[in-house]
């Protein structure tokens, strides 16, 4: 894996009911709550190609981790939007995200957007307007 500095620092964002395993490569799972194994955010991180000022829609965006790595990326200043179908985790997702940029700072991480949808349901004109679609 050929991760770049950005998405090992930003790989270094824990989660809270996670943190006794960050060093881990599997999946974790907590009730509704999953992340997937560390290697795939890297290699996901990498193909994107992110750079200051890309925007980015993540469809399924669950606990919200990979959509923070992104912005921490991105910077403050880059659209990021989540869109995920459990509410419970849309909630999970704010949070966690909230206090990932208030510990980190605001001029670091932008104040991702997520919302609870059905991507089946998405108009694909205005989802065209994203850099990065994951």
């Amino acid at each position: 894996m050929r991760t770049s500095r950005e998405g090992v620092a930003a790989m270094s964002l824990t989660h809270p009911d996670f943190s006794e395993y960050q060093y881990f490569d599997q999946p974790l799972r907590a009730d509704a709550i999953h992340l997937s194994a560390p290697h795939i955010y890297g290699q996901v991180v990498d193909a994107m190609d992110l750079k200051a000022g890309v925007s980015f829609l993540n469809i399924g965006s669950g606990t919200g981790y990979l959509s923070t790595v992104v912005g921490h990326i991105c910077g403050p200043d880059a659209p990021n939007h989540g869109l995920e179908i459990n509410p419970e985790l849309v909630t999970h997702a704010r949070e966690r995200s909230a206090e990932v940029r208030e510990s980190l700072g605001e001029r670091t991480i932008p104040k991702i957007e997520f919302v609870a949808g059905n991507a089946w349901k998405i108009a694909a004109p205005t989802a065209m307007r994203y850099d990065r679609v994951y």
